[in-house]
Formats: C-alpha cells, structure tokens, sequence
C-alpha cells in the first residue's frame, strides 16, 4: 500500500509542478513588448525573458505565477537589491503592484499599463 501512496504524491508533485512552469511560459511570452503607462509617463519594453527598460534604463525581472521580481541594472550602477510584486496580465493591460515595498525607479504605487 505504502508504494502506491508514494507514487501517486510523487505523480501528483509532478503534475504541479509542470502545470505551474506553463504557467510562467504563457506569462512569459504575454509580456513581452512595449507597455505604456496610462498616465503616459513611464514606458516599459520588455525585451527577452529576463529583461525590460524603463524609460531607456535597464532592469532585469523574473516572472511567477503571481509575482514579478525587479532589479535595476542600469547604467548608474547602483547595487540595490531585487524586490518582489504582485502583477496580473491580461491581453491588453499589465497592473504591477509596487506599492508593497520601494523598488528603484519607481513610484511606490498601483501601476497599470497599457500594451503599445
């Protein structure tokens, strides 16, 4: 009996697990592109699956089922640590939550954009 058990928490691990990576990949792929800010002051482009510029500075970002990972890594050379926020994505609107923590460059604040 104990096998079995094993087995179908090893098969049901996977499954999580492969369903959370499309996950990212359908993300992923939805991101990329140039996003314009509805009060038309920021532009973000997100270049490749680890990269985007705000405004021309670069920044590098990781993608989770609910959360974005931002670090500045631009042209000042400032070291500042990466910090983690909750977006949503759909079509044609991208919503990043920085209000929960100060991230480089950014206002601290509710942030929707619009896909150019």
């Amino acid at each position: 009996m104990k096998p079995i058990k094993f087995s179908l928490f090893i098969f049901f691990i996977s499954v999580v697990a492969l369903a959370s990576c499309s996950d990212n990949t359908v993300s992923q792929q939805r991101i990329l592109g140039s996003w314009i800010s509805i009060d038309k002051k920021d532009t973000l482009d997100f270049v490749d699956n680890n990269s985007f510029y705000k405004n021309q500075d670069h920044y590098d970002y990781k993608l989770f089922r609910d959360s974005i990972e931002i670090k500045y890594n631009g042209m000042l050379k400032v070291y500042v640590h990466p910090t983690k926020h909750r977006y949503s994505l759909n079509q044609n609107t991208l919503i990043i939550d920085l209000s929960n923590t100060s991230c480089y460059g950014f206002d601290l604040q509710k942030m929707t954009f619009i896909r150019k």
